[in-house]
């Protein structure tokens, strides 16, 4: 999706040296392609980071409890959070 809205600035601005689109009109749609590769990059990101967190969770439920401790809960098998949970930090 990334190099989509990447393709579309590139021909947004060929179309403006062309002279076939207004400057306001490039601006516009520059600052819209703009917002929405942002919010990918930052989505993308974010599934990252909770893949690891969930690999590292993994990681340490699959090693034998030290002496004397409690075994490790059973991983979730929830549902992924919704998409405005994960937006919410950003």
């Amino acid at each position: 999706m990334v190099q989509a809205l990447e393709d579309a600035s590139y021909f947004l601005d060929r179309a403006l040296g062309q002279g076939a689109i207004s400057l306001d009109v490039f601006l516009r749609e520059v600052r819209k392609i703009s917002r929405r590769q942002f919010m990918h990059r930052a989505l993308v990101l974010k599934i990252r980071q909770m893949q690891e967190a969930e690999g590292e969770s993994a990681s340490a439920a699959s090693k034998p409890p030290a002496r004397g401790s409690s075994p490790a809960p059973y991983p979730s098998t929830s549902a992924p959070p919704p998409y405005s949970q994960l937006m919410s930090g950003l």
